[in-house]
Order: C-alpha cells, then structure tokens, then sequence
C-alpha cells in the first residue's frame, strides 16, 4: 500500500492558512480539505470567503513546490449542502455557468482552480434524486472546466455513482486518465467507523473515512494495508480532529502527521 495523502479536514476561519502552508511545508502529504457550504460560511467549519481568499494568496504565494501535488499545498474543495446543489446544477452542459456556484465563497472557476487539486461532491444521490443523466453531465461539467479530479463517497446512498461514472469515462476520456475517484464512506460523511472497510474498485483511486483521529490512524492504516495491496489509497479524518469548542486543532493535526511520517517510512506506505 501507498498513501497518496492523508487529508484532514474542517480547517475555518480560525485556522491561520499561513499555518497550514508552513505544516503542508513539513509534511508533503498531507492535503486540507475544505468545505464549502454556502448557508453555513463562516461557522465551524465552513470558512467564510474571506478566509478562503487568503487561502487561495497562500496557495499562491510561492515558495517550495509541492512535488506531488504542483502547488505549496495539496486543497481539495468538499462542496456541501446548498453548494453542492448549486454545482450540480450550474456545471452540467444544460446549464453551464462554471462559477456562479462559487460567488457565495468569493471564489471564481479560475481562483478555484488554481488554489484546489480536488474537489469532493458530498451528496446523498438517492435522497437528491440524482438521476443517471445528472451524474454524467455533472462530470462532463466538471472536465470541460477543471482540471483536477472530482470525488465522489461511496456508500448505500449512492450505490450505483461510481459506475455511472466509470462507465462515462471509459466512453469519453479512455482508460488512461480517470478524473473520477471514490471515498469509501459508510457513514456519509458522519465519523463512525464501519464495521469492515470495503475492497477498493478497481479502476479508479480509492480513499477511505469513517471515525479515524490520532487514536486509531497506525490501526487503520495497518488495517487498510491487506486490503489496498499494491495499490494507492488515501485516508481522510474531520471530527476527532476537533477540540471542546470545535476548533480545528492543529495539535491534534501535527499528532496525526507525526505518526503517518514516522509509520509510513517504516512500512513504506509513503
């Protein structure tokens, strides 16, 4: 097994990007993910436009290259909520506008591309009622616009995204490149640790979550690794990574960074 990344995510308007940009410095591996849900800017967890144009002039400031990732720090963009049902609206062919789904975050579609590798749709597909054709016109979107890949969770909520997807990239852009790639979340995005972690999908890059913090990261990792075989998989943790006042906490993070250095240069996961 090798990890891609690790990210951890839920950095807001508390979080100082300098400081993220000096931990991604550190720890090249690690990516931040950010989410953006337009009714809840500027709370816990979901940081205000704001924030996110000093993120972006952090991204952008220069110094040392990310050699994985092309840029200072790995983001990936977690769209969530009204967000969420923006893109999915305003990238399809049928209704193409790139940025109007990013006003409320102040961010246009050459400012987000720019500061984000990824971008993850955190939907629930069977409660939307996101038909076969809205799933492929998203991703067509999304390739005609961006240049990075698009992350989608898997789960019994959305059961048959991946294939409908798959099946679209074969059709159009070939084996060799697949922008798509998969989160094995059970929970939907809620923390809990699923009672047995899912064999990756072949074909596409496949992450996991579901109630990992700094107490269970080496564990699940160690426990990933039969499972991922040779392949490349990343992890991605958000609510232990939270103090008392649910405040990103970068003790926890730099905790959690620590331990996947020092394991994964011994296991040779990185």
């Amino acid at each position: 097994m090798k990890l891609f990344c690790v990210t951890l995510t839920g950095a807001d308007d508390r979080t100082d990007p300098q400081d993220l940009l000096a931990l991604s410095e550190r720890f090249p591996f690690v990516e931040w993910g950010i989410l953006l849900s337009a009714g809840r800017a500027g709370t816990a967890r979901y940081p205000s436009g704001d924030w996110l144009t000093q993120l972006a002039s952090a991204q952008g400031a220069g110094g040392p290259l990310n050699p994985a990732a092309g840029a200072p720090m790995r983001l990936a963009a977690h769209l969530c909520g009204r967000t969420m049902r923006d893109f999915m609206r305003g990238i399809t062919f049928a209704h193409h506008d790139d940025s109007a789904w990013l006003a409320a975050h102040g961010l246009t579609a050459e400012t987000f591309g720019r500061a984000f590798q990824r971008a993850q749709v955190n939907m629930n597909a069977r409660r939307e009622g996101f038909s076969d054709t809205d799933l492929v016109e998203m991703l067509s979107g999304w390739l005609t616009t961006f240049d990075g890949a698009l992350i989608t969770q898997h789960n019994p909520a959305n059961v048959r995204v991946w294939e409908v997807l798959q099946a679209h990239e074969l059709a159009t852009v070939g084996p060799a490149w697949r922008p798509h790639q998969v989160l094995h979340d059970a929970s939907g995005g809620l923390g809990r640790t699923p009672d047995h972690w899912s064999r990756p999908i072949a074909g596409m890059l496949n992450g996991y979550a579901g109630g990992i913090g700094p107490d269970s990261v080496i564990d699940t990792l160690e426990t990933l690794a039969p499972i991922v075989g040779d392949g490349f998989t990343w992890i991605d943790m958000e609510g232990r990574l939270r103090d008392r006042d649910d405040a990103f906490d970068l003790a926890r993070v730099e905790d959690v960074l620590a331990q996947v250095e020092r394991a994964g240069q011994t296991q040779g996961w990185l």
